[in-house]
């Protein structure tokens, strides 16, 4: 791949270098069906993971600047901010989007690692890192937002298109990378880690239990209202569906610290094979918030006032 540090590059953009390799382009021709749906999907993956770490306020302006390389058909892309009033208060870190896409502990790399495998649990590791566990033991160091990003039927779409070409005849491999988040490649044999798996909608069990449970990650800007929690070692992610703490928190009546934690109504489907479920949670009541620093007084139970 071409030098990144030939590019001209602003302090405001990241660059990622874009190639797909194989017998079929080795004159450096690529069929516009194979690659414009390619192209789209990288972008498309890009901003979806912004909208995701960020809000779905945030816009990226991706732009594709001309690198066509003998024996290979390559190009590189422009990723920057779309300044809108409405975010400029947002402060998109681009070496993070791109970072969380690409690289060794991205969300490519760690959908080839997965191989379809069912994640068990989360481990917390530091504020830019958390250890994925498997349903059957194995680990991997990943960067923090990748586990969000992997429950996003948005991202493994977009995933899959920018991979796509790899199924046409003749195209075997396709790498991406960057100066400052590094590379990713991924072959052929892959394609199989990259299948979206059929959704199991076989309901084992349906109940709801009073729980407590600290916040570990709270996007207040996420449309999804999709939270991380965690109760010893254990993390996990719910869906808050009470409204009413909802418009609380939009309003900023509830505001947090590090370390406080919530009581709250707690609904857990477990669905697909027994012998390997997965399990959907859903935060349907908020008690109370319970602070860190102050004694907890009364039933912890009790609406919040």
């Amino acid at each position: 791949m071409t030098d990144p540090k030939t590019k001209s590059e602003s302090p405001d953009e990241v660059h990622v270098e874009i190639s797909y390799d194989g017998p079929a382009i080795k004159r450096g021709r690529m069929p516009v069906e194979t690659l414009a749906p390619a192209m789209l999907g990288m972008a498309d993956l890009l901003g979806a993971t912004a909208s995701t770490i960020y809000s779905d306020d945030i816009r990226l302006n991706i732009d594709v600047v001309a690198d066509f390389r003998e024996g290979s058909f390559g190009f590189e892309l422009a990723v920057a901010q779309t300044l809108q009033p409405e975010t400029l208060d947002y402060g998109v870190n681009l070496i993070q989007v791109v970072g969380v896409v690409l690289g060794s502990g991205g969300v490519i790399e760690v959908v080839k690692w997965l191989k379809n495998r069912r994640i068990e649990r989360t481990e917390p590791r530091d504020d830019k890192s958390v250890t994925i566990v498997t349903i059957d033991g194995d680990k991997n160091t990943v960067k923090l937002s990748v586990p969000q990003l992997l429950e996003s039927p948005r991202i493994r779409h977009h995933i899959g298109r920018v991979i796509k070409p790899l199924k046409s005849i003749g195209i075997t491999s396709f790498d991406a990378s960057s100066e400052k988040v590094g590379e990713t490649h991924i072959e052929k044999d892959d394609l199989g880690a990259f299948e979206i798996p059929d959704d199991d909608t076989d309901i084992i069990s349906d109940h709801a239990t009073n729980q407590v449970v600290r916040i570990a990650m709270a996007p207040l800007e996420s449309p999804e209202h999709k939270w991380q929690f965690a109760q010893g070692e254990v993390h996990f992610w719910a869906h808050i569906t009470d409204e009413g703490f909802l418009e609380r928190c939009e309003r900023h009546r509830i505001r947090f610290g590090t370390g406080d934690s919530l009581s709250i109504e707690l609904r857990t489907v477990t669905m697909g094979d027994p012998r390997d479920p997965r399990y959907e949670r859903e935060v349907t009541k908020v008690y109370r918030i319970l602070r860190a620093d102050k004694p907890v007084q009364g039933n912890i139970f009790d609406n919040v006032s």
